[in-house]
């Protein structure tokens, strides 16, 4: 649990800006980044250093049939963007 913002992910920022005037504004926490938990320094590995992901590039074969035709498309199943928590896409 991200102690900035006690897991919430948004941080409340209350400021005076004149007397008997107080303004209230909820901001993205800077500790977290939004995602209200924070992987403690020694927990971090070194592949991505506590971000969750590591940039990584593949290479796709493409297989193109005969009889097939222009502008035919050929998706990859959950071959695109990976995070945490999330279904990858699909690479079209």
């Amino acid at each position: 649990e991200c102690s900035g913002c006690r897991g919430q992910g948004v941080k409340i920022i209350t400021r005076q800006i004149a007397p008997g005037m107080v303004q209230q504004m909820q901001a993205v926490c800077p500790d977290c980044k939004g995602e209200g938990s924070v992987v403690p320094e020694k927990d971090k590995c070194k592949g991505c250093k506590g971000q969750k992901t590591v940039q990584e590039r593949k290479i796709l074969e493409v297989n193109i049939d005969k009889g097939m035709k222009h502008g035919q498309k050929i998706p990859f199943m959950g071959e695109a963007d990976e995070a945490p928590g999330l279904v990858p896409g699909d690479v079209v």
